[in-house]
């Protein structure tokens, strides 16, 4: 049974625009304000920001569900990345899918370097031509891709950095499912008409350098990154279908707008309590004092400052350290 379908004004979903300590967060999504059996639809209409706007339309290969436990990475040397009680259920099956059903959401034009982050946590790795990919690009124009797609025993995905065209690929660190991880997309505009779309999965909080895997693809001239997205594919006929959750969407200018640094350490002040001599005199408008202290009654050594009388009771305070014996006076002009 298909879930309930929902138009675009029956849910809101997430938007986050705010600032961060060192760049600007642009946009991020956690699926909480979409209820559980929703399919993502839409038209893939002409938003400033974050709408359903969904090229594919409605299909059940993308539902929103209430993951058994929230997804959750734990950022080495950083904070941790933490999902909700809401995540988007993307899969394959059933099988074939007609085409390729491509999803996104509109962000900000942008032309400069731009961060992605989100957590993925494989439910199931199919076999053949499944893949589920997410996408960067203009609108339904898709320039670069990060694809999860199922090695030859079926039992993990494998990810790698694609053109809009398939080519590429490189490096393929394996997901297995069961296990939750953060991955983090970079694209940089090389020139006009190109750009180099690399990721990480499970980085440090620092930026690490390097990559998993990069690709150079070709662009626009003119275009700009516009929006960002996932779809699924297969040509398979049936069998084992591939599946995954996504969660906690971030788009940002720099590495630290999308994986967490790590937390400020609270500091804890150092409270140091000593006995200490209390002494009080009379102070007259207009005369200056200052207070003293000696060991021999011949050798006088001042105890702080002068203090400026105003006409009332001033009070200086010395600690008691473990000479035998201190006596004070107050000289005064």
């Amino acid at each position: 049974m298909l879930p309930r379908a929902l138009s675009a004004s029956a849910f809101l979903p997430l938007l986050l625009l705010v600032e961060s300590a060192s760049g600007q967060l642009i946009a991020g999504e956690s699926f909480e304000g979409m209820p559980t059996g929703a399919s993502l639809q839409g038209s893939g209409g002409d938003a400033t920001g974050w709408e359903a706007s969904w090229s594919g339309g409605l299909d059940s290969r993308f539902e929103i569900v209430q993951p058994a436990t929230a997804l959750r990475y734990e950022v080495p040397s950083g904070g941790s990345a933490d999902g909700g009680s809401r995540a988007l259920l993307i899969k394959t099956a059933p099988e074939p899918v007609a085409g390729v059903l491509h999803t996104f959401r509109k962000i900000p034009d942008l032309n400069a370097t731009l961060y992605c982050s989100f957590l993925v946590h494989p439910l199931s790795a199919g076999t053949g031509t499944d893949s589920i990919e997410f996408r960067l690009g203009s609108d339904t124009s898709t320039w670069g891709r990060i694809a999860f797609r199922p090695d030859q025993q079926g039992s993990k995905l494998l990810a790698g950095a694609y053109k809009a065209n398939g080519s590429g690929g490189g490096v393929v660190p394996s997901l297995s499912p069961g296990q939750t991880y953060l991955i983090v997309v970079q694209v940089i505009r090389l020139s006009s008409t190109t750009a180099q779309f690399a990721f990480w999965v499970n980085p440090p909080a620092a930026f690490p350098g390097g990559w998993a895997g990069s690709v150079s693809a070709a662009v626009g001239s003119t275009e700009k990154i516009s929006s960002f997205g996932f779809s699924t594919s297969s040509d398979d006929t049936g069998g084992p279908a591939s599946s995954v959750l996504v969660d906690r969407l971030r788009v940002g200018y720099v590495w630290s707008d999308v994986v967490d640094p790590s937390p400020v350490p609270k500091v804890v002040p150092q409270l140091n309590i000593e006995r200490a001599m209390s002494i009080q005199w009379q102070s007259a408008q207009g005369v200056s004092y200052q207070p003293k202290y000696s060991y021999d009654q011949i050798t006088w050594f001042d105890l702080g400052a002068p203090v400026s009388g105003d006409g009332t009771l001033k009070t200086v305070f010395d600690t008691v350290y473990s000479a035998p014996r201190r006596f004070y006076k107050v000289e005064f002009e």
